[in-house]
């Protein structure tokens, strides 16, 4: 029994660590970004209007974003979805490469999400 509260003490603690090494570090990240003023701009659709007519909200063709990505009535336009991501990428310079335009959306992360009214994972 004392193993059992000594263990959730310390799973506590550990949980709070870590909370405070993200949160230090999330701001760290994000003193010199210029986004403070960003409103929200990305919003869920109202639970009242989603029940009237969810397909109207509802991606039919393909997902863009986060909410909609893993729906599997979407999964058969990911081949044209990676075909135009590879035609882009013949267009870019060689020093251009994927992963750096990755890296410049990493970088802009914060930015980004602060379009969306909640937290996105």
């Amino acid at each position: 029994m004392a193993l059992k509260k000594s263990y959730a003490r310390l799973s506590s603690l550990f949980d709070e660590q870590e909370w405070v090494i993200q949160i230090r570090s999330t701001l760290e990240g994000e003193v010199a970004e210029e986004d403070t003023n960003t409103m929200a701009s990305i919003f869920c659709v109202p639970k009242e209007l989603l029940n009237c007519k969810p397909e109207a909200y509802a991606p039919q063709v393909f997902a863009f974003g986060p909410y909609h990505h893993w729906q599997t009535h979407l999964y058969d336009m990911e081949r044209y979805k990676l075909a135009a991501a590879r035609r882009v990428q013949a267009l870019l310079p060689d020093v251009l490469r994927l992963h750096q335009v990755v890296q410049q959306f990493m970088k802009h992360e914060y930015k980004i999400r602060c379009h969306y009214h909640k937290q996105v994972s």
